[in-house]
């Protein structure tokens, strides 16, 4: 089934957890994107939740490598928490497919 690109939010990754705004009502997946902008290879880590109390670390948190991409299923009204591995800074976008 081919989905449509929806909103797109974009995260600098820092070493304090971030919190995505809530995914939209029509919102069944996301697609997760990371990008290292460093010579050492970060990522982040990841949490979805429905509160807006939910923060990501390294012991809660699935790992996105640097440099990859990989689809979710979410509920509407779900967000993201997420917080970067190491010091590389990288960018994570989120992407509602629709």
């Amino acid at each position: 089934m081919q989905k449509r690109l929806g909103t797109v939010q974009n995260f600098t990754l820092s070493a304090s957890s971030q919190l995505s705004a809530v995914f939209g009502a029509q919102t069944y997946s996301v697609r997760l994107a990371v990008s290292s902008t460093g010579v050492e290879m970060g990522g982040a880590y990841v949490l979805f939740g429905d509160s807006t109390g939910i923060t990501a670390s390294s012991t809660n948190g699935s790992l996105m490598p640097a440099n990859s991409s990989e689809d979710f299923d979410v509920t509407p009204g779900q967000r993201i928490a997420l917080i970067e591995v190491s010091t590389a800074h990288g960018i994570l976008s989120v992407t509602e497919l629709t």
